[in-house]
């Protein structure tokens, strides 16, 4: 995961150090640490919450500006003393737009599930795919090979997750045959509010039904194949700025 603009259109990221409540790695979004007892200042998000967003690890600080004599940081939280402290530097900026590489399941690097027309609509408005069980009513859905709308993407207005039906109200430009493949994701620029982070916090479960996961909107959305599709978001409860 990284940032990949400003949503108020700067170009300037604020990066700061903080000290570690858990053991983090590079390109991972840290929380606010609000829990006491807690010996840092940030700490791991869960795969559903995004409350109190603080930013995105960049590495283990270089300089300890907090006094430790010079000593750079790390990316591990220890309470053993004089070990190198965990120490962090993130991008803190509040309206930082974060790019997550869609992911098929909860683990990262998993392909998003290609899902086949059983039949042809030559409305271009509606195909089934009877393992479509997961809703993604309000999500997107978005043509792949092989197929006539390779490459076009239509909002979701309605999913029977009994029969696999993925219904738009804006049609397709051109007929869907029979074996047209798509893709589907949970996501809605300015309309979603919520994104899954996969088991390590590096990229987005888009296998999840719409509406599940942290404070965050979708910003934009790069859609393209089954291992490089992206979702650019914004956090909605931001430490320095809650904007939900």
């Amino acid at each position: 995961m990284e940032v990949v603009k400003l949503l108020g259109g700067g170009a300037g990221l604020v990066v700061y150090d903080y000290f570690l409540s858990a053991t983090v790695v590079e390109g991972q979004p840290v929380l606010a640490s609000v829990t006491g007892g807690d010996g840092g200042m940030v700490t791991d998000p869960t795969t559903t919450s995004l409350a109190d967003l603080v930013g995105i690890v960049l590495g283990a600080s270089s300089f300890d500006p907090y006094g430790g004599g010079g000593v750079g940081g790390a990316l591990a939280y220890s309470t053993v003393q004089n070990a190198t402290p965990g120490l962090v530097r993130v991008v803190a900026n509040a309206d930082a737009i974060y790019r997550a590489r869609m992911s098929g399941s909860a683990t990262a690097g998993t392909a998003l599930t290609t899902y086949t027309a059983a039949a042809a609509s030559a409305g271009g408005t509606t195909f089934t795919d009877a393992d479509a069980t997961t809703s993604m009513d309000e999500g997107i859905a978005w043509g792949i090979l092989p197929g006539a709308n390779v490459g076009i993407a239509r909002r979701i207005t309605a999913h029977n997750t009994g029969t696999g039906a993925i219904t738009v109200t804006v049609p397709f430009p051109r007929a869907i045959a029979a074996a047209d493949a798509f893709l589907l994701c949970p996501y809605q620029p300015t309309v979603g509010t919520a994104l899954q982070l996969t088991t390590n916090f590096l990229e987005a479960d888009a296998s999840i039904v719409v509406g599940t996961g942290g404070n965050a909107r979708a910003v934009e959305l790069v859609l393209a194949g089954t291992l490089d599709s992206y979702v650019h978001f914004i956090a909605r409860d931001h430490c320095f700025n809650e904007l939900s």
